[in-house]
């Protein structure tokens, strides 16, 4: 094995260092490129990486959920409906807002899945 054979197997190719020379050599879309044609698995994870050098840090991160906002955007006639990532649980915030609101009472969640 070499240094190209580790970075081919490695679970982690994709914020892994390219193999020398080719890590300077290389921008990060070129990298990109070489990551996708080796394990398309990782795609969305090294393209990250591109969007991060090529834009900036601020282009990949989530913006914070700010619940008191989205209610105060809101109107009583039109339902505030959450589409969720794998993980996300926003029902402490919910329920806090609602304890601060005064409407603790009056709230009620509904699965759709």
């Amino acid at each position: 094995g070499g240094a190209w054979e580790q970075f081919c197997c490695s679970e982690a190719m994709y914020s892994e260092v390219f193999p020398q020379p080719w890590d300077k050599k290389l921008t990060a879309f070129q990298k990109m490129i070489i990551v996708k044609s080796l394990r398309e698995n990782f795609f969305t994870l090294v393209a990250r990486n591109v969007v991060s050098a090529e834009l900036g840090g601020l282009f990949i991160e989530s913006p914070p959920f700010d619940l008191a906002a989205c209610f105060s955007d809101s109107v009583s006639t039109t339902p505030l409906i959450f589409v969720l990532s794998a993980g996300a649980d926003p029902t402490e915030y919910l329920l806090q807002l609602a304890s601060d609101k005064g409407y603790g009472d009056r709230l009620h969640f509904i699965s759709l899945g």
